[in-house]
């Protein structure tokens, strides 16, 4: 029922020309097994009925057709709907959610879980013309008999009954070799993610595989095999009450008064036609469950998934600012899987334009924390977070959001920058490749990066391109350079950071790079999720380095 709800919210007036066209297309032929029953019948009048028999013939193939038709287009429609649904839910979704559900559980649902209502959605055209059938089989039978037909239908209400209890056992079943395919998207992603280490590891390689592939593989295929075991039992069970339904109407139905030989040929001429719709509704059973198991996963997946409440009326982002405070915060992180969280806090800080603060401190000091709280990917459990003395709530906190440019440790590379909206993007880009020393290696293309097969210290230097093209207020850099050779770490310190202060940025560095303290106007060292604030004035960038080769000292790197 869920399934049709949302076919319905997503094309009503499709749905219902497709559900009257597979109801006519089952009536017609209804109509054909009444033609040649009444021709056995009557011999003589068979004749005169070739014509009828012909065009209901050609009617229920028009009919089916176009009802296939319709309902194919809506449930690819209906697909596009859900995947845009599920992507859009995703994106509006707070960080802390999508972190905590993590991306096995969000990847096996948007691959696995639509994948089987796509199968689902391509076998309702034929399930709903073999319902038809069946039903129409049950009002001709009523037209015979209506005595045999009240016996008929209390004895397949039990079958019925009989048959879905095995199928809900079979639910079931489908439901844990489902939540075992999140496990495997999980170990997936160990194989795939971490080849470099299971290859210096034979024990860790041996163990993912035994212990995880293999387990849930197993676990699985058990269910599985339950599953479409009670499935074909069930199936077997219809057929069988098929034929003893049959069998009741050939040999204990004649012996009733009353009923001549015509109604017990009818009968069992319908009932024999009544077959095949049927075997076909019980084969597609197993689809259907499967569907609706996935659909639960989605919708329980798009109740979890708690879209922001965003202030439209917001404003642009504030290229001017003056301060950005944080007055007691405190910052928790939750694993996927983890009980307890790691908290930070509280937290009283400061931050201005043409600035550079750097965040030292050891790892599990909560720098991350600190930082994911700052930039609005986390709402503080306590505390403000104020912007020019206004005060950062979860309507504002996607606008908040705007004002930050950021290179994480764990960054996503993308490969396509029109979205940036920057004028004169190919050369503003060229201008950032040939400084990066990445111009002979990659070019912009249509506004997209030509290659992005590169090493990581490469691909870091074109995030922090898209960084820079974005230009916005303020700038947060973690461990940007810990993937760097020397020259270019040296170029990130000394010349990027310093015209990006120059040009009145607030630049956040995430680093250990205790050399190049001298660089920062502030350091903020974190312990234990705890922090100490400690001003730091270094004077001016010291002697000429080996970057001085590549950019002359007091150039605008920046093209403002």
């Amino acid at each position: 029922m869920r399934l049709i709800s949302f076919l319905f919210r997503t094309a009503p007036g499709a749905i219902i020309a497709a559900a009257l066209a597979s109801i006519l297309a089952g009536l017609a032929s209804t109509g054909v097994i009444t033609l040649v029953n009444g021709a056995l019948e009557n011999r003589a009048a068979a004749s005169g009925r070739a014509e009828s028999f012909v065009g209901l013939c050609i009617l229920a193939l028009a009919l089916t057709i176009v009802s296939q038709i319709l309902l194919v287009r809506i449930s690819a429609s209906s697909l596009k709907d859900l995947r845009l649904r599920m992507g859009r839910q995703i994106l509006a979704a707070p960080y802390r959610q999508l972190e905590q559900i993590g991306p096995a559980r969000l990847m096996a649902t948007l691959t696995s879980d639509v994948g089987a209502i796509a199968g689902a959605l391509a076998t309702l055209p034929s399930v709903v013309t073999s319902l038809t059938v069946l039903a129409a089989c049950l009002v001709y039978l009523g037209t015979l008999s209506w005595k045999l037909l009240i016996a008929l239908v209390i004895y397949a209400a039990v079958g019925v009954v009989l048959s879905l209890l095995p199928i809900l056992a079979a639910r079931r079943h489908v439901k844990l070799a489902r939540d075992v395919q999140d496990r495997l998207f999980e170990q997936y992603r160990g194989v795939t993610e971490g080849a470099k280490e299971l290859r210096l590891h034979r024990g860790r390689r041996e163990g993912l595989y035994s212990r995880g592939l293999q387990s849930s593989a197993e676990a699985y295929r058990a269910h599985s095999v339950k599953a479409n075991t009670i499935f074909e039992l069930s199936s077997a069970l219809g057929q069988t009450l098929l034929l003893a339904a049959l069998g009741i109407v050939l040999f204990v139905a004649p012996r009733i008064d009353g009923m001549g030989s015509n109604v017990t040929s009818g009968y069992a001429l319908t009932l024999l036609f009544m077959a095949t719709p049927l075997s076909y509704t019980f084969a597609m059973m197993r689809i259907i469950v499967g569907a609706t198991v996935s659909y639960a996963k989605i919708r329980q997946m798009g109740l979890s998934l708690t879209v922001e409440d965003r202030d439209e009326q917001a404003g642009p982002t504030s290229a001017r600012w003056n301060r950005l405070e944080m007055q007691g915060i405190v910052g928790a992180y939750r694993g996927a899987r983890e009980d307890e969280s790691f908290t930070v806090g509280p937290v009283d800080l400061a931050f201005v334009p043409g600035e550079i603060v750097f965040l030292v401190g050891g790892n599990g000091s909560g720098k991350s924390t600190l930082v994911k709280v700052l930039m609005g990917l986390y709402a503080p459990e306590e505390g403000r977070l104020l912007l020019d003395g206004r005060e950062i709530d979860d309507k504002s906190r996607d606008w908040f959001r705007q004002h930050f440019s950021a290179v994480f440790a764990d960054f996503f590379l993308f490969r396509d920058l029109r979205s940036l909206g920057v004028a004169d993007l190919e050369q503003s880009a060229a201008e950032y490749l040939e400084l990066l020393q990445m111009s002979q290696k990659v070019s912009l293309v249509d506004g997209e990066f030509s290659t992005i097969d590169l090493s990581q210290g490469q691909r870091k230097r074109l995030a922090l391109l898209g960084a820079y093209l974005e230009d916005r207020p303020i700038y947060v850099f973690d461990e940007w350079a810990a993937d760097q050779d020397p020259v270019f770490k040296d170029l990130f310190y000394t010349k990027l950071l310093p015209d990006l202060k120059a040009r009145g940025k607030c630049v956040v560095v995430v680093s250990h790079d205790d050399r190049y303290f001298e660089v920062a106007d502030r350091i903020i060292r974190m312990e234990s999720g705890r922090v100490v604030e400690g001003s730091a004035d270094f004077g001016s960038v010291s002697a000429p380095s080996e970057v001085d080769a590549l950019v002359p000292r007091g150039s605008l790197l920046v093209p403002s």
